[in-house]
């Protein structure tokens, strides 16, 4: 399962036309905002990557400690929209007219990541989970936005369209595209409806294996 099959492009899902003012605002917005930071809005940054490849924009964030976060992103009832989604009034309209109910049956984290002009991201997977392969839509605001996408025997995919979406499990890496601008994405996390579910399924890395809660120590056979 899914040896020929890397990439799932989203954009019948979600036409280039609705997207493409959401992503001028992305673009307009993003980088003043970055450039600003100021002091009472830094709680929807993230505080490891400001000096890294790119940075981190949270749109809406875990408002309460609930298990690993990995396994908990795509929850809605623990994730809220933070002050920063106050600056991105298409952003919001997106989420809640295109996203909600055509992708998501639930909405849980959403954030951006703007890449830093001349540099390439991190090669790196999500997870390797053997019960886990997250629900998620990628977008991006132009084709300067380069991602790779890594199949275990063939050669890396590269994204070709402005939506998509991928087993996390994958490894995948943003490339400099020499742009000498930011370049920026929008991810959102959630539970994807049913047919959408059920169309990404040849996609993934491998098939999914019922999660088996860990026991605490000291409750194991006696």
């Amino acid at each position: 399962m899914g040896a020929d099959r890397v990439i799932f492009d989203l954009s019948p899902w979600l036409p280039r036309p609705e997207w493409d003012p959401v992503a001028r605002e992305i673009d307009r917005v993003a980088p003043s905002l970055i450039r600003d930071r100021p002091e009472r809005d830094r709680s929807y940054f993230s505080a490891s990557d400001q000096t890294s490849s790119h940075q981190t924009i949270y749109l809406r964030q875990r408002h309460c400690k609930a298990g690993l976060l990995r396994r908990r992103k795509h929850l809605e009832q623990i994730h809220a929209d933070t002050e920063a989604l106050d600056h991105f009034p298409l952003v919001e309209a997106y989420i809640q007219q295109q996203l909600r109910g055509r992708i998501f049956a639930e909405i849980g984290r959403a954030f951006l990541i703007v890449d830093q002009p001349g540099q390439d991201g991190i090669l790196h997977r999500d997870h390797d989970f053997d019960d886990l392969a997250g629900n998620f839509v990628w977008l991006r605001t132009s084709s300067a936005k380069q991602l790779i996408v890594h199949a275990p025997a063939a050669e890396a995919a590269r994204v070709a369209t402005h939506a998509c979406w991928f087993d996390e499990r994958r490894h995948h890496q943003a490339l400099d595209s020499t742009a000498a601008h930011q370049r920026v994405s929008l991810r959102v996390d959630g539970v994807f409806v049913a047919p959408l579910l059920e169309a990404t399924r040849p996609y993934l890395l491998r098939p999914l294996r019922p999660h088996t809660p860990k026991r605490p120590a000291g409750h194991g056979a006696r």
